[in-house]
């Protein structure tokens, strides 16, 4: 009978770690984020549309980027990124690992070709704001 518990144990034990290992985000830190990336770009943020995924409340926003200029590797003049976790107000919800965006706001991207046009390389530590405007438009 110990025996069988104890296999019972290592079994929901392995299932646990399996799951946990399976969802888990890689995000690194933000000076090896710059070595690795095979794109990096200074863009403003020209557009967000917003796409709803069924059965949920949130949905994905895609984000068009104006290219200004080319740091590491080369691009189109405009670039799209996929972010989720979006309300249909256009309001990104807040997580620790996907950075939010704003329409005519000004950073510097590290990118990584992906199915659907661009993401962001090491997830939040790849994007850097370059300034503020007063009159920017928050979506």
């Amino acid at each position: 009978m110990k025996r069988f518990c104890l296999m019972i144990a290592v079994l929901i034990a392995g299932i646990t770690a399996s799951a946990v290992m399976a969802t888990s985000i890689l995000i690194q830190k933000p000076e090896d984020v710059v070595k690795q990336s095979p794109l990096i770009v200074e863009v403003m943020v020209k557009g967000i549309t917003f796409k709803p995924v069924s059965n949920l409340s949130t949905g994905e926003a895609f984000i068009k980027l104006t290219v200004m200029d080319r740091i590491v590797g080369d691009c189109p003049s405009q670039i799209l990124i996929r972010r989720g976790h979006v309300t249909p107000a256009l309001q990104f919800l807040q997580t620790e690992w996907d950075p939010s965006y704003i329409v005519g706001e000004h950073f510097i991207i590290c990118l990584f070709p992906a199915s659907k046009g661009y993401s962001t390389m090491g997830l939040y530590n790849g994007k850097f704001e370059i300034g503020r405007a007063s009159c920017r438009e928050r979506v």
